[in-house]
């Protein structure tokens, strides 16, 4: 399908990209905890067997299946509870590949989602970042969210951390 064929070729440019160096695989020999971050929407999900191309690309390029994250992308409404989604989770997770919900704390993403996709790693949006350093009330959240997300053993990535200006962040949240 379309939406196939768009998966397979954002996967194929990025891995494109990285045999100009070296290849994905030459890098895990030395930096074993070198990943790959693949966005993937809902509608992705909904019209495509995602899973077949990403467990070929992760094949083709002799990848270890767990350095490989598939990002659920805020891009509108998710139903965490469609067959389509519990399916590609189940699959993704028999085969090793890390799952991460991206964009938490935009548009719909919620802590149903949390629950119901169990993922590897949440990515709190980098809008949330900006707003923590602008006031004090938005630190507060943001500290509450990622204290949350840590307690059910779940690791957080926040996102917009760059430069001197925002390096507490990683000081403070870890």
């Amino acid at each position: 399908t379309e939406t196939a064929t768009t998966v397979s070729k954002e996967i194929t440019y990025d891995m494109e990209e990285l045999q100009k160096g070296l290849t994905a695989a030459e890098c895990q020999k030395t930096q074993p905890e070198f990943h790959i971050s693949v966005n993937l929407s809902y509608v992705q999900i909904l019209k495509s067997d995602v899973c077949e191309e990403i467990e070929h690309w992760i094949e083709f390029y002799n990848l270890k299946p767990e350095s490989l994250m598939v990002e659920l992308t805020e891009s509108g409404y998710v139903d965490d509870n469609s067959p389509a989604v519990k399916r590609l989770w189940d699959r993704l997770r028999e085969y090793g590949v890390m799952i991460a919900l991206d964009d938490f704390g935009t548009g719909y993403s919620n802590f149903q989602l949390i629950s119901s996709m169990v993922p590897n790693i949440v990515k709190l949006d980098r809008s949330f970042t900006v707003k923590a350093l602008q006031n004090i009330f938005e630190h507060q959240l943001m500290d509450h969210i990622i204290q949350l997300v840590h307690s059910v053993n779940l690791k957080i990535c926040v996102e917009g951390v760059v430069g001197d200006k925002t390096s507490y962040v990683y000081d403070r949240f870890g």
